[in-house]
């Protein structure tokens, strides 16, 4: 797993917690959660994705989500056929197609963004420019960082919240986003260690 892609996986989920009709207090809601409760699910849907080295554009409906669980620093992402699992000890890359499980060591990238520290200052309202009435992006000197641009209409009482992540390479829509607590039975249940189906093991670490 190339640096690049983890850094785009890491920066979408992350930057997806960040919507609202108020913006403000729609982010000091989230924080609230996410320091009452040891574990959060953030779940989202690629709308459309588009690669620009390859003039690739299409639509999906793809199921993604981020599991945070802060008491003990392990994260796990589903992006597309993938599930990436992080404890600050091991990366763990699991195809759900081929059944192959890939191990890495954690490098800079992955130390850097994932991290609760990371994740307070993410959701500090000073840090995102308002672009339109509708239309957020994050700004932060201290955090360079791709460009997230956040969207929300509220039409006839009606959300309508979508984000576009886009860098030199990707363009991602996303939208029907939810964020909910995961009890330590739903937690165990999807963390990708307690995957029995494993065809194949390829470790990177050694």
């Amino acid at each position: 797993m190339n640096h690049i892609l983890k850094r785009f996986l890491i920066n979408i989920f992350l930057y997806s917690f960040i919507f609202s009709s108020d913006f403000e207090s729609w982010m000091n809601q989230k924080k609230e959660i996410i320091n009452n409760n040891i574990i959060v699910q953030l779940s989202l849907k690629i709308s459309q994705f588009e690669i620009n080295d390859f003039n690739n554009k299409k639509a999906s409906n793809e199921d993604c989500y981020l599991i945070i669980n802060s008491s003990d620093s392990i994260y796990q992402i589903k992006y597309l056929n993938n599930l990436i699992y992080y404890d600050k000890v091991l990366v763990q890359q699991y195809n759900i197609n081929s059944k192959q499980l890939f191990k890495y060591s954690p490098d800079d990238i992955i130390i850097n963004y994932l991290d609760n520290s990371l994740l307070s200052h993410l959701f500090e309202f000073s840090n995102y420019t308002r672009i339109t009435p509708n239309q957020y992006m994050f700004d932060s000197e201290s955090m360079k960082l791709d460009n997230i641009y956040l969207n929300y209409l509220d039409s006839a009482g009606v959300e309508v919240i979508n984000a576009n992540f886009i860098s030199d390479i990707y363009k991602i829509s996303f939208n029907n986003i939810e964020i909910k607590v995961l009890t330590p039975d739903e937690f165990e249940k999807l963390l990708l260690v307690n995957i029995d189906d494993i065809i194949d093991i390829f470790d990177f670490t050694k």
